[in-house]
């Protein structure tokens, strides 16, 4: 896990059981705006390879984050990325501000330009540090 401050964390797992498991505990069964679920992950599961979880809760835009998450992606030298399930996690004590989707929508849209598939969705989550964070669970 790599710290960058008190109140930015950017966390990589790699152990495919341990993003499993986050996966069903802090998206699978969270509440949301737009839902993830259990059978988003298996869809991507079934077709490729699950490789690493990208965690980035900072005080910084969800574009922002995305776009760090993916630099901590070409960091681990995967460069061929299949498909990509995004979760975007908002503290219920902050207002989640509509700007943000759009430069969210920007940064899905660069996805799929490079034939990137992609699932995402929107959640509370009042354990994170930030106004909002975001993790990729990356499948090649």
């Amino acid at each position: 896990m790599k710290e960058s401050s008190r109140e930015d964390l950017i966390r990589v797992i790699k152990d495919e059981q341990e993003i499993t498991k986050d996966y069903f505990i802090n998206v699978a069964q969270a509440k949301g705006l737009i839902n993830l679920d259990l059978n988003d992950f298996r869809k991507f599961a079934d077709k490729y390879k699950l490789v690493m979880q990208i965690t980035v809760d900072a005080r910084i835009s969800v574009s922002a984050q995305i776009e760090t998450a993916m630099e901590e992606i070409r960091k681990q030298e995967t460069t061929v990325m299949s498909a990509i399930i995004l979760s975007v996690s908002f503290n219920p004590s902050y207002p989640f501000m509509m700007e943000e989707l759009e430069g969210m929508a920007d940064c899905l849209n660069n996805l799929t330009k490079q034939d990137i598939e992609v699932i995402w969705g929107i959640q509370e989550r009042a354990n994170i540090l930030n106004q909002c964070s975001v993790s990729l669970f990356v499948f090649v």
